[in-house]
């Protein structure tokens, strides 16, 4: 699968354990969004999907 973020085309990995989070830091190397709680409770790691937030990531 893949996804479009800020334009770009990026591949998902297969591996179903990586949340969105982990695929924009780890993988995408994009580092806006931030890992506060780890629980998606605190709203640390929010970003826009499709212009609306998305804190559960």
């Amino acid at each position: 699968m893949t996804i479009s973020i800020n334009g770009s085309t990026a591949q998902v990995p297969d591996d179903l354990r990586v949340s969105l989070l982990d695929l924009l830091r780890d993988h995408l190397h994009l580092f806006g969004a931030k890992k506060g709680c780890n629980q998606g409770a605190c709203g640390a790691c929010s970003v826009l999907v499709d212009g609306s937030e998305c804190s559960h990531v």
